[in-house]
Order: C-alpha cells, then sequence, then structure tokens
C-alpha cells in the first residue's frame, strides 16, 4: 500500500501468476493521479520483482479507455502483447533495469 503523509493514496501488487512470469496490478486515489506516484511505485515493485524474485517477465491489463494507467505502462517501458474485448494486456521483459526506462 502507498501512503502519503499517513493517507493512503495507492497500491501496487506485483502477483506471482507463473515465477519468473508475474503480473502487475496497481490503483490510485483520484486525488494523487498526475503527480508521478503510480510511475515511481510500479518502478520500485518491477525492481524488486527482477533483483530478488528474479521476475523475468511482467504483465499489465488495461481496461479499454483507462488512458492513463496505459500511459503508465508505457513510461515503464511496456508494450502491447494482446488486445481483447474489454482490455489490453500489456508485457515488458526484464532484460534490464527498469530503473532505466525514461520517467
Amino acid at each position: 500500500m502507498s501512503r502519503l503523509h499517513g493517507t493512503l493514496i495507492g497500491r501496487v501488487d506485483l502477483v506471482a501468476v507463473d515465477p519468473p512470469k508475474y503480473g502487475l496490478g496497481y490503483w490510485l486515489d483520484h486525488e494523487a493521479t498526475g503527480q508521478g506516484y503510480a510511475t515511481a511505485a510500479c518502478r520500485a515493485l518491477i525492481g524488486y520483482g527482477a533483483a530478488v524474485l528474479g521476475a523475468t517477465d511482467v504483465f499489465a491489463g488495461v481496461t479499454h479507455g483507462n488512458g492513463k494507467s496505459s500511459t503508465v505502462l508505457h513510461r515503464l517501458g511496456f508494450q502491447v502483447a494482446e488486445v481483447f474485448e474489454t482490455y489490453t494486456r500489456y508485457h515488458r521483459a526484464l532484460g534490464s533495469s527498469p530503473r532505466a526506462c525514461p520517467a
């Protein structure tokens, strides 16, 4: 869970779907969007997954129309893997450090 000055503003999860492949999920309070919190939290968790858990791939799904979440994933180096009727699946291979991705 992510807190800012003691207030819960969001959550980021790395789910062991089929290690070393993981799923990434996150939500952020509407009041905290647009300030880089989701990108920073996801970047830190992806780095942990690669360095500590040995993750090689991370996947995430975004419901169509949620442009802000798609933008976060693009900033983190994810690419569209597959488009479904209601959502898009993104993928990021962890061959390089997630901190090397542009912010």
